[in-house]
């Protein structure tokens, strides 16, 4: 299960600019980073969300 990892981020993002953001959070990130995705067609969401996934959003 990936609750045992200690310090694990996980990110799930919505899209493909959520992806963007989510991929520049994983890399500065020090500790274990899961990117969770789908392989089904999702709609494109806003270009804003970039920015918004550092944050939590």
């Amino acid at each position: 299960s990936l609750r045992l990892i200690p310090h694990l981020t996980t990110l799930r993002p919505a899209d493909a600019y959520e992806m963007v953001g989510a991929w520049k959070v994983a890399v500065t990130r020090k500790s274990p980073v899961v990117l969770c995705l789908t392989r089904q067609a999702v709609p494109v969401l806003t270009p804003d969300s970039v920015d918004k996934v550092a944050k939590g959003a």
